[in-house]
């Protein structure tokens, strides 16, 4: 019986536990997302783009580039 019970405790604490993650989660990703709204505290925070560069490759006698 307490083999039973213990099953049972250990499936609804595991439960919480999940919850309350997912929950974190959640939370985490809305301030993130109210955080990159403004324009100005993004630019602010980010350093300058690197300008990106292209490179010609070959492939079997076709050209591409990445």
């Amino acid at each position: 019986m307490w083999t039973l019970w213990s099953s049972v405790v250990n499936t609804l604490q595991l439960t919480k536990s999940r919850q309350i993650k997912v929950e974190a989660l959640r939370r985490a990703q809305q301030v993130m997302a109210k955080d990159q709204r403004d324009a100005n505290s993004l630019d602010a925070n980010q350093p300058e783009k690197a300008e990106r560069k292209t490179t010609e490759l070959r492939y079997r006698g076709y050209r591409y580039s990445i």
